[in-house]
């Protein structure tokens, strides 16, 4: 009899731990009223397939829970850079100056991304596999952007296709 209390406890238990640890891991995170900043605006590109990383990686492994402002445009650092949509620049620091003035942004994180099909066409690649050419816009964005927001920081990253993300400015 005793065997079988034993058994019924260890699945009664198991039971109630699958319960709590999938509640926990499927409830939305609640929104904070009160939360009235960010410290940092994120410049992510619009490539579905890194929505996933991109967001894992700012919640977990950066710590910045409702902690900053996003912002997408094709190839991030490329989309301001580029000229042949020159108003996705002038979006882009319309919308860095309301991240200012309306939460008080310290830094600025580009996240740039391997196999993007922005830089494909801009840059007329046949392939993306290069990281010197992200890294080489990623610190051109540095310079466009210390230049008219020299008080703010500014990360510059890389995702690759596994989806591993790298501190490279």
């Amino acid at each position: 009899m005793t065997m079988l209390v034993c058994i019924v406890l260890i699945l009664v238990t198991a039971a109630i731990t699958y319960t709590v640890v999938n509640d926990a891991c499927n409830t939305m995170p609640r929104i904070d009223p009160d939360k009235k900043g960010a410290s940092v605006l994120v410049l992510g590109c619009i490539d579905p397939r890194f929505a996933n990383a991109l967001a894992w990686h700012l919640s977990h492994s950066e710590e910045l829970h409702m902690d900053y402002d996003l912002f997408t445009l094709a190839g991030a650092s490329l989309g301001v850079l580029q000229e042949t949509y020159p108003h996705w620049s002038i979006a882009f620091e319309d919308h860095v100056d309301l991240a200012i003035q309306l939460h008080d942004i310290q830094e600025i994180w580009a996240f740039d991304h391997m196999d993007c099909g922005m830089y494909k066409a801009t840059l007329d690649l046949e392939v993306d596999d290069d990281e010197a050419i992200h890294v080489e816009k990623l610190e051109e964005l540095k310079v466009f952007l210390n230049a008219r927001y020299p008080a703010l920081g500014f990360r510059g990253h890389i995702m690759d296709l596994d989806s591993s993300i790298k501190r490279v400015v």
